[in-house]
């Protein structure tokens, strides 16, 4: 029972992730958020002098963004699931 569980909330958030598209918009948002600086392409350099690349600002976008569906509240149930023996 668990394993249905567990594989029907994976595939959510698998589906989920792949349909969600981060724009432009958000990413300079997400710069000006927090003061980086484009170094060129698509690396930017935030207050504390680590480089992030484009890619990395995504993942960071994503995961601060909740799923907004019926299957929320698992995917979000499984990231805080402790298993204990």
């Amino acid at each position: 029972m668990f394993f249905l569980f567990f594989l029907l909330a994976f595939s959510v958030k698998v589906c989920y992730s792949y349909y969600m598209k981060i724009t432009e918009d958000q990413i300079n948002k997400f710069v000006e958020d927090n003061d980086m600086m484009p170094l060129g392409g698509d690396m930017f350099e935030d207050a504390g002098g680590h480089v992030w690349h484009e890619a990395n600002i995504m993942d960071e976008i994503e995961r601060s963004q909740p799923l907004n569906n019926l299957f929320g509240d698992v995917a979000g149930a499984l990231n805080k699931l402790t298993i204990i023996k």
